[in-house]
């Protein structure tokens, strides 16, 4: 059994929410003067803040990480610069090793015993491969077509929606875990782990219901 929050960590959570507190009316002041393109680093310091806030609380802290995405995305929209180039180094040559380590990881997840349950339920496999091959690349294109991407951006949103329910234990597999009132299966059915498990929910996403026992 997890031990408690300390009586002192939660008063340094519930500082963070004051502090959080004092960024939004810092914020909303600039707003009101006229001044709201000053607000940036409020902006980030504030997500910042309550990303911490979040993690210290018990109902709370699975939405930690998904704030600290918002918190790095904030950042890059108002200071993109650090985010495209160190010196003379453009940031954008990474992409292509740092796809390389991440596939290279989600191999190394990998057993035998994952392609052979995949024979214990074609059908399921089937559907899933069918959708995840047209509906999740089909989203990512038009994501990338709505808000005009430079090709590099666009493939690369295109590949990781079409990637994001294949990973195991992905982030966003466990936000729609908790976000289901039941339990639900952290791996989908087609490369993933507990295909015989009949008390694991696939349905988290359009489409997985499809997949389900």
């Amino acid at each position: 059994m997890k031990a408690p929050t300390s009586p002192n960590a939660k008063k340094i959570y519930r500082l963070f929410l004051a502090v959080t507190i004092a960024f939004l009316l810092g914020i909303i002041a600039l707003i009101a003067l006229g001044k709201g393109a000053r607000c940036g680093p409020l902006f980030v310091a504030l997500l910042a803040s309550f990303a911490i806030y979040v993690r210290g609380s018990e109902t709370l802290k699975g939405f930690a990480f998904t704030i600290w995405i918002f918190t790095g995305v904030a950042a890059s929209m108002f200071y993109p610069f650090p985010f495209q180039q160190w010196g003379t180094y453009k940031l954008i040559r990474l992409i292509e090793p740092l796809m390389m380590i991440i596939m290279f990881g989600m191999g190394t997840t990998m057993s035998v015993r994952d392609f052979t349950q995949v024979f214990l339920m074609p059908r399921g496999v089937t559907i899933g491969l069918v959708l995840q091959f047209t509906i999740m690349p089909l989203v990512g294109f038009t994501l990338a077509t709505t808000f005009g991407f430079p090709p590099e951006v666009a493939a690369g949103v295109i590949l990781i929606d079409w990637l994001c329910p294949f990973r195991p234990g992905l982030q966003c597999d466990k936000l729609y875990s908790r976000l289901q009132p039941r339990p639900v299966g952290r791996r989908d059915c087609q490369k993933h782990h507990h295909l015989s498990d009949p008390h694991a929910h696939l349905d988290e996403i359009p489409g997985r219901p499809f997949c389900a026992h």
